[in-house]
Formats: structure tokens, sequence, C-alpha cells
């Protein structure tokens, strides 16, 4: 649908090398949109840390949500949290993984970021009505360890991450 709309799209290309900014301008572009998602999520907890049935990275979590309580779709499909829950990053989709959470049980959600306060990627709109509900912010710390028992996980060390 994009690509009917008139928008160019460059798939596997090396931004600097395959494709520059001069280059795409001298093409008549006046809009360039570069979008570098992770296919996955970071490995700072270990690979293994995402098999654990209670750990949810926000691409299996948001599609979740989105499609049983905002389609009203498989409600039984629902992941059902409890407890406290711990969500890593202050980027705008960690904040809505943090938001989503509530909606789906958990009692209380702490967002733990390695940046500090003046240096988080969230926008406004989103970071703000996160503290109206009360979760919590813990920065300058980065995940070193899951900590499991029976196969889930229960815990997670952190270390303090300066600059």
């Amino acid at each position: 649908m994009v690509e009917e709309l008139g928008v160019k799209i460059h798939y596997n290309k090396e931004y600097g090398k395959d494709i520059t900014e001069d280059s795409l301008k001298s093409e008549g572009h006046e809009i360039i949109f570069v979008g570098s998602g992770l296919n996955s999520p970071k490995d700072e907890l270990g690979k293994d840390a995402y098999l654990l049935p209670n750990v949810f990275s926000s691409k299996n979590f948001l599609p979740n949500v989105c499609e049983t309580v905002k389609l009203s779709k498989h409600k039984e499909k629902l992941y059902q949290l409890k407890g406290h829950v711990v969500v890593l990053g202050i980027g705008d989709t960690a904040l809505d993984c943090a938001r989503s959470a509530l909606r789906v049980g958990a009692e209380r959600v702490t967002v733990v970021f390695r940046r500090g306060f003046n240096d988080m990627r969230a926008n406004d709109e989103i970071f703000d009505p996160s503290v109206y509900e009360r979760i919590n912010f813990i920065s300058n710390l980065t995940p070193k360890k899951v900590v499991k028992n029976n196969g889930i996980a229960v815990a997670l060390e952190f270390e303090q991450y300066l600059i």
C-alpha cells in the first residue's frame, strides 16, 4: 500500500555505500526515511532468555495485545500477566509494552533503562501518561542476568550503567 502511494523502498542496501543522501536527493526524493529496526530483541540477557515462557519481546507481546484487545478477537489467547513486570528500555515501544502490561493484569510495572532521564528516547506524549498510570522508572541500569527457577524467570540482576 505504501508503494502504491509512490514511496520507493530500497531493500538490503548499505547506507553510505550503496545509497547516500546525495544519491537519493539527486533522484528527486524530498523526504528520506531510514528504517533500521531490529529483527530480534537485543541479546543483552542472552538469546535463551526469550525462550522462557514468561519473558516476552515487544515483537510478540504487542501484536498479541493488539489482536486480542483492540480487535476483540481470540480473548482466550491474550497474555495474562500478574505481579510485578519489568520492561527494559525507555523508547516509545518499551512504554507501549509497559502500559499494555497494566492493561493485561500486571499489578506493578517498572521500566528500567541504561540512559538518564535527559537522554530518554520516549516522546512526552507517551512518557507523561506512563507517569500518570503510576509506572515506576529506574535509570542508569543495564541488565546483567536473568535469574531462573524451574524454567521461568523469577528475577533480573542489573549493574549500574554510567557514561
